[in-house]
């Protein structure tokens, strides 16, 4: 099902839940110490199990859905990372996972080739090992992520099936100025895309509101951008970043490289959807869901531990929730505002622009061919 296709109006002004994709966070493991994370501070327990996870697959299924990201953690830190991302391809979704690259053993290529696997996001925060692996807290992990990319280049020209692959950049105070000659590595290992992803830092909000004040970490740098360095970015950065995506041929529409937008004073205090929500409607609650590792359901990434739980798929089915009463108030609550973390979120932007364009424009349309019937004349 096509992502611009917007959810059903509803007579009452809310809209009918058409789930067209998921995420699926598998565990909360990670053998890396990144700076913007900390999810390897806490061991994983009680997570779901490969059978568990299947069945989630398959409930997504029948809920419509037509595609789903696997992530973490890290994906690959589960042994059975392959069964649950094989079970997810064969059964005919479109399969996208992201990973920072260091957890793929001889075999697992080709396994993912067999399933028609369809796209990787490999986590590259910089176009140096050195600050790189600084970022990251593992002296090495980036070889194994361009080593990863150039296999997968070599491959992909040999196969029928082509792996699709992005650099995912998390940029931040330590690593924006590599944001051009990260591209420069990207076209080199066979990417079709880098995502320019401006750092989510912990503890930036107070009580969930976008009000709270950016402070220094209690552990590490600070991440984020001030407005210095984010007035560096607009300046010089930005338009570089976009001349050398028009070079080398990625997509250069402004979302791409227009990552923190003209108000420095917004994006320093983390508020990266730059006041969008305000006014307009995100579309995430009725057309995708997230589960986290241990089963509970989201809304989405943004959402997960940042607002109750909306159900756990171990208490009761998938769609029973993405169907129920709580889903149901929380999607009734979005139509008249929106929740405090949407306000720091960038990932959905494009996307809900254009279903409200085409919500508008199918209106639109809907108004006039009932125009043209009220004024046609009687045949009687």
């Amino acid at each position: 099902m096509p992502d611009e296709l917007p959810p059903e109006p509803l007579p009452n002004g809310g809209f009918l839940p058409r789930l067209q994709s998921g995420k699926i966070k598998i565990t909360y493991a990670c053998p890396f110490r990144c700076r913007m994370c900390d999810y390897w501070r806490n061991p994983p327990r009680n997570e779901l199990t490969l059978e568990e996870w299947k069945n989630v697959i398959d409930e997504l299924l029948e809920l419509g859905c037509g595609k789903i990201h696997i992530s973490g953690g890290e994906p690959t830190a589960r042994k059975d990372w392959l069964a649950i991302v094989s079970h997810a391809a064969e059964a005919g979704l479109r399969v996208a996972m992201t990973t920072n690259g260091a957890g793929f053993r001889s075999g697992d290529l080709e396994a993912l080739y067999r399933v028609r696997f369809r796209s990787l996001s490999v986590s590259l925060d910089a176009a140096s090992s050195a600050l790189h692996d600084r970022i990251r807290g593992v002296k090495g992990s980036f070889k194994k992520a361009v080593d990863l990319m150039e296999k997968i280049r070599k491959r992909n020209m040999k196969k029928k099936h082509r792996i699709k692959m992005r650099i995912n950049m998390v940029v931040q105070a330590a690593n924006y100025r590599d944001a051009v000659a990260i591209h420069h590595l990207a076209h080199r290992v066979g990417a079709e895309d880098v995502v320019l992803m401006p750092v989510d830092e912990k503890g930036i909000y107070s009580n969930g509101t976008p009000k709270g004040k950016v402070t220094r970490g209690k552990k590490g740098p600070r991440l984020h951008l001030n407005e210095r360095e984010l007035a560096d970015y607009n300046k010089k950065i930005r338009p570089a970043v976009r001349l050398v995506r028009e070079q080398l041929g990625f997509p250069a529409a402004p979302a791409h490289y227009d990552i923190f937008g003209s108000d420095t004073s917004r994006a320093a205090a983390g508020e990266y959807a730059r006041g969008y929500y305000e006014k307009h409607l995100c579309f995430i609650p009725w057309i995708h869901v997230f589960v986290g590792a241990r089963g509970d359901v989201y809304l989405c990434c943004m959402t997960h531990n940042n607002i109750e739980p909306l159900g756990n798929v171990r208490a009761e089915p998938l769609k029973r929730i993405f169907t129920g009463e709580t889903y149901t108030r929380l999607r009734d609550r979005f139509l008249h505002e929106r929740l405090g973390v949407c306000h720091r979120c960038d990932q959905y932007l494009v996307r809900n622009a254009a279903l409200e364009k085409a919500l508008r424009e199918g209106s639109r349309s809907a108004g006039g061919q009932e125009g043209k019937r009220r004024n046609r004349p009687s045949t009687g």
